[in-house]
């Protein structure tokens, strides 16, 4: 071999136009994740319409507002006037949860809501593990707490009511807190509240992009807070009230409440 060759790379002749195998294998694999996005998208467009409109809750922060709770395909919780729920007669494809099917979900920590029945009572279990909807306010009796499982079946989603067992439809059709251990105990939860996009959370003010309700807190008390002795002074009551305003539209209004209560805002009189 001449000297001129000795130190070239020798390897499959490349024509003119033909791309190379991992070229194609990427197109290949970029077109595939197109297809799946878009067969995912196409989902979950013909679920929401099938369940008239509720759409599948993701995680924890999207319950809020009005929502609906499904045990059986296309099958609710159903309130009756009594304040017992049970599982309603099951819906055609397409339409609406029943007004009395639908909650008003408030989120009262990070892991836990309290729902608002459509007679505009709470719901909580009674000593018999019945679910009912008799209560005037929200205590911990109310509360539900929402457990979220990811497994090879998908996503899986529990309540655990505050007698510690969790919601379920029994034999008898009734909605009962019973059982301490989840099995047969998953439901689905839906929501008739405006789903949150991208471009919307871009409109959120500063001071709220924070993971937490106190965060948020300690971020306006920062803004507007006079440092006279050059501390922060955050209010010492329950932020669980922070999680009812914000779910009942009157977030900064409390916010400010609870700066007035601590004499060192600037806004405050």
């Amino acid at each position: 071999m001449s000297e001129g060759f000795a130190g070239a790379k020798i390897g499959k002749l490349k024509l003119k136009g033909e791309s190379s195998s991992s070229s194609k294998e990427k197109s290949k694999k970029s077109k595939k994740r197109k297809s799946d996005t878009s067969s995912s998208s196409d989902f979950r467009k013909a679920d929401e319409l099938a369940h008239g409109g509720g759409w599948l809750i993701e995680n924890f922060d999207q319950i809020t507002g009005s929502i609906f709770i499904e045990f059986k395909e296309l099958m609710y919780m159903h309130g009756l006037e009594n304040g017992v729920f049970v599982i309603g007669p099951p819906h055609t494809s397409g339409e609406e949860a029943d007004p009395c099917e639908l909650f008003t979900a408030i989120r009262v920590d990070d892991s836990h809501i309290a729902l608002k029945s459509a007679y505009g009572k709470y719901i909580c279990p009674n000593s018999h593990g019945l679910i009912i909807g008799r209560s005037e306010a929200i205590s911990p009796k109310e509360y539900f707490k929402v457990e979220i499982d990811y497994d090879y079946d998908g996503r899986k989603i529990y309540l655990k009511a505050s007698n510690q067992n969790y919601v379920q439809v029994n034999n008898d059709g009734d909605i009962v807190a019973l059982k301490s251990e989840r099995s047969d105990c998953e439901l689905t939860i839906r929501s008739m509240s405006k789903r949150e996009t991208k471009a919307a959370k871009k409109d959120v003010p500063e001071e709220e992009n924070a993971d937490d309700l106190r965060n948020v807190e300690l971020n306006y008390v920062k803004k507007f807070q006079k440092f006279q002795d050059k501390r922060i002074k955050l209010s010492k009551e329950d932020v669980k009230e922070l999680n009812v305003a914000k779910d009942t539209g009157i977030l900064h209004e409390k916010l400010l409440d609870r700066r007035e209560k601590m004499k060192s805002d600037r806004y405050c009189k």
